[in-house]
């Protein structure tokens, strides 16, 4: 489903009484993140996230001829991924995501997306909303009830920097070396090495980068407590692991 045309939107009717809950996707991903997490994409959309969607994998034991089998993985690909959209949709929510038209830009921009696409499903706001934002997300969801803070009923941030972004530090410093690099990347042909080396660096340039780093005047700007009908709740981990690689050994029996 596509709002007025320009907006991908995902959403699913719930029951009457229920609030509707909203879906804010995390820097160079897409609402597939929250509706459909095997086929969502990151990096600019450069890179599946099943990359990093891995699940411990178990040891076999093989019938081939006695041997001793060492292999190393990343994990396997879970066979199905449940999200809290697919949970809210469960407990009869109304339940809304979509997908930024420039996530690049400013937090400004998703603002305003969001503000034209809660208008445009009022009707299905009377219960409230419930904003629920990963990462940047939910620095966007954060922006927007302070700034609108009628009919918000609650804010879920996961994982979000609000104090700022380890790896938006990073990136400033990359980026300090981009004008020795671009000259080597122009007039690169789509689906080459050079072109996704290219978006990518371009993405570390981004403005939605820099307005992650700490003390930037988005995430100053969030300082502000946000009204005491508003309920709020951070939800991050202490010891977060994006990739992992498994090794173990097979014990190979006869036949």
């Amino acid at each position: 489903m596509t709002y007025d045309g320009k907006i991908d939107i995902t959403f699913h009717e719930g029951e009457k009484s229920r609030p509707m809950a909203v879906f804010i996707h995390g820097l160079g991903m897409d609402k597939n993140i929250w509706t459909d997490p095997g086929k969502s994409r990151i990096m600019a959309g450069r890179f599946p996230l099943d990359v990093l969607l891995r699940e411990k994998p178990v040891a076999r034991t093989s019938r081939e001829k006695p041997r001793t089998v060492y292999k190393v993985t990343a994990g396997t690909t879970p066979k199905k991924f449940n999200t809290l959209f697919h949970q809210f949709k469960t407990m009869g929510f109304h339940v809304l995501a979509w997908s930024q038209k420039r996530p690049a830009s400013n937090a400004d921009k998703a603002v305003n997306e969001l503000k034209a696409i809660l208008h445009d499903y009022s009707g299905f706001t009377h219960n409230g909303v419930i904003l629920t934002g990963h990462s940047r997300g939910g620095i966007v969801g954060r922006s927007y009830a302070l700034q609108f803070p009628h009919n918000i009923r609650a804010l879920i941030s996961i994982a979000s920097p609000f104090r700022g972004s380890s790896l938006a530090r990073w990136a400033d410093i990359i980026s300090k070396t981009l004008v020795l690099i671009n000259p080597f990347l122009k007039n690169t042909q789509k689906g080459t090495v050079k072109n996704n080396i290219k978006h990518v660096l371009d993405f570390i340039n981004s403005t939605a980068v820099k307005e992650l780093l700490p003390g930037s005047e988005l995430l100053t700007s969030l300082d502000s407590l946000l009204p005491p009908h508003i309920k709020s709740i951070c939800i991050a981990g202490t010891h977060p692991e994006l990739f992992s690689l498994y090794s173990w050994h097979v014990n190979c029996k006869k036949k």
